[in-house]
């Protein structure tokens, strides 16, 4: 029997759920990274497959998809990926998610991927 799929969608960074904190970046670097893909992300949506919890950790497999300001489609295909909660007193303390790297930025940072025979070249 296939495991239900929880939905969470939302409608750009603008939306998000009134109690979710993001952590500090760690750097200025990641956080200008980070206001740079919520600006451009229009659309997103978060299927969880399944979940599985230890002690204070819980981990979903999940699939990420969304569209950008610009029309781009973040991960047409719904591979998954993965996302680890750390709960402390009831509340959650820490996210780790994780993505197709490449994907994010090709899509939310407009970058080109080259494999490294063409970085070699140049």
């Amino acid at each position: 029997m296939r495991p239900s799929r929880r939905r969470h969608r939302s409608q750009g960074p603008g939306s998000h759920h009134p109690r979710r904190r993001l952590p500090k970046p760690r750097d200025r670097t990641e956080g200008a990274r980070r206001r740079r893909c919520d600006a451009r992300v229009a659309k997103a949506n978060v299927e969880i497959d399944s979940v599985i919890g230890d002690g204070n950790k819980v981990a979903t497999l999940l699939r990420t998809t969304g569209e950008t300001t610009d029309g781009k489609i973040y991960n047409p295909k719904g591979q998954p990926g993965g996302c680890i909660f750390y709960v402390n007193a009831d509340e959650i303390s820490e996210i780790r998610l994780f993505l197709d790297n490449t994907m994010v930025e090709a899509v939310l940072l407009d970058r080109q991927y080259l494999p490294p025979s063409q970085v070699a070249e140049e």
